[in-house]
């Protein structure tokens, strides 16, 4: 009863961090999205905040 163990625990572990991996790269892709409409959105209505 040891053996099984340890082989399930380490699948487990292995899908967690796949599962991990591709939270992670999700999530950094989604900030960068919302980095670049934010430079864009600053871009275009910087300029009129500043004539105002």
């Amino acid at each position: 009863m040891e053996t099984p163990r340890p082989q399930e625990s380490r699948g487990v572990g292995e899908h967690s961090t796949n599962c991990k991996e591709r939270f992670r790269e999700v999530m950094s892709a989604l900030l960068a999205n919302c980095l670049a409409l934010l430079q864009r959105l600053v871009t275009l209505i910087g300029p009129e905040v500043r004539l105002r």
